[in-house]
């Protein structure tokens, strides 16, 4: 199914923009943003905002009506393939961190070839070394974020991701700071995201040691533009080649690292640790799945795709 439909099915659920947000891990600006423009090409308002909770407008009860209809195809389609006898259609090779390769797709691909029978394989690499092998036809597909990309790959947007600074109490001086600092429980759920907690001003972080990852990871080139714009200037920088290890590396030497905030899903947030919000447009990018322009996807790749657009 499109993902602005399923967006819309999920509002008309919620009967309301930011539970619907939150249930999509998507900001509620986006998502209006989002159902804006879906509205602007049928021409028409889908939703009566004004009312709460929100209800269908009879354009919206057609849109919704259809997707479902569409939903009921989809469904019926994969119970055709995967009753087909099949035991195999074919093979995708995936690169991609060690923190998506880790985390997120396991169970992607897991519930995936539940659907479509099929051997994934993935590779891990920084994103430099994974553009390179994107190129050269020895992986498939790229999923990362479109920070370092090569211009010769096309890309579909999956979602949004947030990165944050986790910062050792001990560096903390200033009480002041301790107004910024993010409840844990709040960063997992993603409520920090539609909280009114400011970011951070990370000219109070100058001449303090970091933990960064190394050139060739995404992470590397926000952490430049963050140090430029603040001209922030660290006592030391260690370079390390993978999140999870660089934040548990920062927990035992005290230094600053950032984090993806979707890590601390997965791991235990540490007491030794504040979580600070960075600045939105440095913080907030893209997660994109990459593929060769003149890569011709097979229906099992264009199938894929699909199911990543509506599950990652």
């Amino acid at each position: 199914m499109d993902k602005v439909m399923k967006y819309i099915m999920v509002i008309s659920e919620e009967q309301s923009f930011s539970k619907a947000a939150l249930k999509l891990f998507i900001t509620q600006p986006a998502l209006s943003t989002i159902i804006k423009k879906e509205e602007l090409k049928y021409g028409a308002q889908f939703f009566y905002r004004g009312v709460k909770p929100i209800i269908l407008t009879e354009a919206g009860a057609k849109y919704i009506q259809a997707a479902k209809k569409m939903q009921k195809i989809e469904e019926a389609l994969y119970r055709a393939i995967k009753s087909s006898g099949t035991n195999n259609v074919g093979t995708i090779t995936i690169g991609s961190s060690a923190f998506f390769c880790s985390n997120m797709l396991p169970s992607i691909i897991s519930e995936f070839k539940k659907e479509m029978p099929c051997d994934i394989k993935t590779i891990e690499q920084n994103t430099e070394d994974l553009n390179i092998s994107l190129q050269n036809g020895s992986i498939d597909f790229l999923i990362g974020v479109d920070d370092i990309t090569e211009r010769k790959s096309k890309k579909i947007f999956l979602k949004d991701e947030h990165v944050i600074a986790a910062v050792p109490k001990l560096l903390i001086n200033d009480d002041e700071l301790l107004k910024y600092a993010l409840p844990t429980n709040d960063i997992v759920s993603g409520h920090y995201l539609f909280s009114n907690q400011p970011p951070i001003d990370f000219k109070y972080f100058n001449n303090l040691p970091f933990v960064l990852l190394a050139k060739g990871n995404e992470t590397y080139y926000m952490a430049k533009k963050i140090f430029q714009k603040y001209k922030i200037y660290p006592s030391e920088i260690i370079y390390m080649s993978q999140m999870q290890s660089s934040y548990f590396f920062a927990i035992n030497d005290k230094k600053i690292v950032f984090i993806r905030a979707a890590l601390l899903k997965y791991i235990e947030p540490s007491s030794k640790m504040l979580y600070f919000k960075i600045d939105d447009s440095l913080s907030t990018r893209g997660i994109y799945i990459f593929y060769k322009k003149k890569k011709r996807l097979t229906p099992l790749m264009q199938a894929f795709v699909s199911y990543c657009q509506n599950h990652f």
